[in-house]
């Protein structure tokens, strides 16, 4: 479907007729499908069926031509792609977060001796220097998302990392 007649639906869905949903939908339910089925979030159809309509709202439809071009289509299907990736990351935080920070983990030998060390240099930081490292090299948050999560400034968390940083240096 080209912006000719995407254009004209899509208005018509924003003032609040859902007769042309439909139409829209049918021609991403694919994508859409494909993208939810290789979350193993149990709601990840649902969340991308409302990202969709939520995208379909906010949509500047001023920005497309009402020409032949699939200008529009291009631009849904990126973005349905990006919320499919903001998803499985997030899917992958929280599997990774949701583990204790030393379970499920066969340590033997050195590995034990490993594990026993790691405790020790943590235990050196403080509570939130901990969490920082912790969250940053364990789990993968940017420092925008430590921030978000601590509630302090980004820089701050930077600071904590870096503070972290001389603690662990001077001792090891």
């Amino acid at each position: 479907m080209c912006n000719s007649i995407f254009l004209p639906l899509i208005k018509q869905f924003k003032n609040q007729d859902m007769s042309v949903f439909g139409v829209i939908y049918g021609e991403f339910e694919k994508l859409i499908n494909f993208y939810s089925a290789r979350l193993t979030v149990e709601d990840a159809r649902s969340e991308l069926t409302l990202f969709f309509i939520e995208l379909l709202y906010a949509m500047d439809l001023s920005r497309f031509k009402a020409d032949c071009s699939l200008g529009i289509k291009k631009y849904i299907a990126v973005c349905l792609r990006n919320q499919y990736i903001a998803l499985s990351r997030k899917e992958d935080r929280l599997e990774k977060f949701s583990c204790p920070l030393f379970e499920n983990c066969a340590f033997v030998g050195e590995l034990y001796d490993e594990k026993i060390a790691l405790e020790q240099m943590l235990e050196l930081l403080t509570e939130k220097q901990r969490r920082v490292l912790i969250y940053r090299y364990k789990y993968g948050f940017s420092d925008c998302e430590i921030a978000e999560k601590l509630n302090i400034k980004r820089q701050a968390v930077n600071r904590l990392k870096n503070r972290a940083f001389v603690v662990l240096r001077e001792k090891f």
